[in-house]
């Protein structure tokens, strides 16, 4: 597993710099949507197949779970990364787009932990979209495993991502935060890993945490 979610965090760090190979499968992505009763509104979502995605075979794949969409993945072939052995083959890409509400951009709201200000604080809600809605939703319509999927985000989905972690850390096996906005509301979620670390000691789930904001808040790397 720990192999796996190494190979899985390279590629993804590849990507997030945007390292320009050519591309070998799809241009574009696939685009979806689903209506969430979690959340009150419809959420579209942006997929990336692998170059042997066959939705009539038995196939369960695994999924990447990208917040704020995936325009960077599409700079780096999937099919590239996969054929050297950084992604495991059989893995699709999604990327949870935001909405714009009367002019803002709702991430504000589904990715804090807690309320600053007017609109945000809605992460719980957000992650209950997650487990209930969009992950039974790519089950059964594009084949994901029961298990073996992976958050990643940045900036203040990075924040998401470290507090999905702490809350519902069975929900993913791998955790990928870069630069994550730890400083919300105080170093919020800082203060309430010191309360939860002790009883995720025998979680045999990854996390990781890179970047500046990581470093000075003293967390880096959390393998379990």
């Amino acid at each position: 597993m720990r192999v796996n979610a190494f190979r899985v965090l390279i590629s993804l760090v590849i990507l997030s710099f945007g390292v320009p190979f050519v591309s070998q499968s799809q241009d574009l992505p696939v685009r979806d949507s689903l209506y969430s009763t979690i959340l009150g509104e419809e959420r579209k979502i942006n997929l990336v197949f692998p170059v042997n995605y066959n939705p009539q075979a038995d196939t369960r794949y695994e999924i990447i779970y990208c917040l704020d969409d995936v325009p960077r993945f599409l700079r780096v072939q999937g099919a590239f990364l996969q054929n050297e052995g950084f992604m495991p083959k059989n893995t699709i890409l999604v990327g949870i787009t935001n909405v714009e509400k009367e002019g803002a951009n709702t991430r504000d709201r589904d990715f804090t932990p807690t309320t600053t200000f007017p609109g945000s604080g809605g992460a719980a809600r957000f992650r209950l979209f997650l487990r209930n809605e969009l992950m039974p939703f790519m089950k059964s319509r594009y084949k994901a495993k029961d298990s073996g999927h992976t958050l990643f985000g940045g900036s203040l989905g990075g924040l998401f991502v470290f507090y999905a972690f702490l809350t519902d850390p069975d929900l993913f096996t791998s955790y990928i935060a870069i630069e994550p906005s730890l400083w919300w509301d105080d170093f919020y979620l800082n203060k309430l890993a010191v309360n939860k670390f002790d009883s995720l000691r025998n979680l045999h789930n990854t996390l990781f945490m890179g970047g500046v904001m990581a470093a000075r808040c003293g967390i880096w790397a959390w393998v379990k």
